[in-house]
């Protein structure tokens, strides 16, 4: 059990929000990842924290590649989505090629593929470190963030809104 006052400082970090997806054999799998950071200026290297029984991690472990697909403010629904573990296809949110699918999602802000070049044990989770290979920005739009104690928000360059003083925004 994490000690409340500890609880409480970590409510305060407000977290992009991406889906994190793999693919092999034609099947992409992803999920939804707040926990991914640049952790270097001069070499565009990522972590990500990713549960050790997600499919995902399996396919990423067998690739030994990501991609890291940012969401637009308006795609809590994917992110919802992608937050649930499910059993079914994915396929709807993946682009295709050739009939196969593709771990960049079929509408995002931006993607950017990865390597794994480290990987560290963080007891349930494992924390991933990426090299960034190649970088796509499909749109205009503000990326979608995540506060643990208040959920999702956009993010605006005069602060950040909550989904809620969005919607009221727009009554």
């Amino acid at each position: 059990m994490i000690p409340r006052n500890i609880s409480h400082g970590l409510r305060l970090l407000a977290n992009g929000v991406f889906v994190v997806a793999a693919a092999a054999d034609g099947k992409a799998h992803g999920f939804t990842a707040t926990w991914v950071c640049q952790v270097s200026f001069r070499n565009p290297l990522l972590t990500v924290a990713i549960d050790k029984g997600h499919d995902t991690y399996q396919l990423i472990k067998r690739t030994g590649n990501a991609v890291v697909n940012i969401l637009r403010s308006d795609q809590k629904d994917v992110a919802e989505f992608f937050g649930r573990q499910r059993e079914e296809p994915q396929s709807p949110h993946f682009r295709r090629d050739g009939g196969q699918e593709t771990p960049l999602l079929a509408d995002c802000l931006g993607a950017i593929r990865c390597r794994v070049i480290g990987e560290m044990d963080a007891r349930d989770h494992v924390v991933l470190l990426l090299e960034a290979t190649e970088a796509e920005v499909f749109g205009e739009g503000t990326p979608l963030v995540y506060w643990s104690g208040k959920g999702y928000a956009s993010a605006t360059p005069m602060g950040v809104k909550s989904s809620q003083e969005t919607s009221r925004e727009g009554e």
